[in-house]
């Protein structure tokens, strides 16, 4: 993956992204016609929101994701979130995130992810 234009404004932010077509996820995923597997739209987001907040983030738990368009190799395509810190654990964060071609949705997702081992509190 290649991520460009990394934004953040307080706990929202986003980011462009591209898969490359020699990206592994795509070589077993339909290889006579390849698609991106959700799973690495999850994962992609997890780092997305990491790189935003300038903290290691893992996925703790996955609330809710719908996938309403494939991603193709070599597209580019944009994720858009806003993280809010649970109460009495600042350590975690609840996240709703968007991923969109143009004005096309491509997926949404509300998930959990918790600060690494050691990366507790405030960034």
């Amino acid at each position: 993956m290649e991520v460009s234009q990394l934004t953040r404004d307080g706990e929202a932010g986003g980011a462009r992204v591209r898969f490359p077509g020699a990206d592994p996820a795509f070589a077993g995923h339909f290889p006579q016609a390849p698609v991106l597997p959700g799973v690495d739209l999850i994962d992609t987001a997890v780092v997305i929101v990491s790189m935003a907040l300038d903290r290691p983030l893992r996925l703790e738990r996955l609330a809710s994701v719908k996938f309403c368009s494939a991603v193709l190799p070599d597209e580019q395509v944009g994720f858009s979130f806003k993280a809010v810190r649970e109460a009495g654990s600042p350590e975690r964060y609840k996240v709703s995130g968007r991923w969109t071609r143009g004005a096309e949705k491509v997926a949404e997702m509300v998930f959990t992810a918790a600060a690494e081992a050691g990366q507790g509190g405030e960034p």
